[in-house]
């Protein structure tokens, strides 16, 4: 998808992307248990289920280097990088010795992280992800609060001071060790629902090949005030949709 809701956190005072996952492991569990108890109903039509308190707490960690590895023993061939394939393989490892089905990967090689990743050495990051089900659903990293490092890795990924002035000037005198992550809305919510695509998680999903909604009506049944419903969002011929009419559809939607 050309858009998509990114859920953001930043965190100062922190050692590594250790303290990250620390509190992505507490955030998981608030938004798990919210669902729950606010959306119990939408969890019982697609018969979906969320991980408990005690499975979240049990998420192992394993570093890139382990989990490439883990990856060729279970495949049976030979991995550089942690692939979408690999991300189903590690899922289901955690789901097999751990009894939840999530992983968090850490320690990325350099060339797979922005420049702005703090580095660990000259090759690792202090950069990780967190896998759930089978499918990356956030990424992070500690990142560079040293003005001098900073510059030295700008040069490092072949970019120019100058165009990024604005933001190096946050760091110039001196900023506190920080770092954080995002976890993509829409992939938590295919995810959590089964949902075969991730664009079905999205009202109006853009691609490459959609950039407008595509033949959105709200049918004048509304007009009566009765709840929506998925066919009232099927497509049709004509694919103009105003806005009026989508705050319209929107307003529409019971509380």
């Amino acid at each position: 998808m050309n858009e998509y809701v990114s859920l953001d956190v930043e965190m100062a005072w922190i050692d590594s992307e250790q303290d990250l996952m620390d509190l992505e492991v507490r955030i998981l569990k608030t938004i798990f248990r919210g669902l729950e108890r606010d959306c119990a109903a939408e969890l019982s039509l697609w018969k979906a289920t969320v991980p408990t308190d005690a499975e979240v707490e049990r998420i192992p960690r394993v570093s890139h280097d382990q989990a490439r590895e883990m990856i060729s023993s279970i495949g049976g061939h030979k991995v550089y990088d942690v692939n979408p394939e690999g991300e189903r393989v590690l899922c289901d490892w955690a789901a097999k010795e751990h009894g939840v089905e999530a992983i968090f990967v850490y320690g990325f090689p350099r060339k797979k992280r922005p420049f702005y990743t703090y580095p660990l050495d000259s090759r690792i990051t202090m950069g990780f992800d967190c896998l759930f089900r089978g499918l990356e659903i956030t990424t992070g990293s500690r990142r560079i609060h040293e003005y001098k490092m900073l510059l030295d890795n700008i040069e490092m990924f072949g970019l120019k001071h100058e165009g990024l002035s604005d933001y190096l000037s946050i760091f110039k005198y001196g900023c506190p060790p920080h770092g954080g992550f995002a976890i993509g809305l829409e992939r938590l919510t295919q995810k959590v629902l089964g949902l075969s695509n991730v664009k079905e998680a999205c009202l109006f999903p853009r691609d490459r090949r959609r950039i407008r909604p595509q033949g959105t009506r709200v049918p004048p049944a509304h007009s009566t005030g009765r709840a929506l419903s998925s066919n009232d969002f099927r497509s049709s011929a004509t694919p103009r949709v105003t806005a009026q009419r989508c705050r319209y559809s929107l307003s529409s939607l019971p509380n």
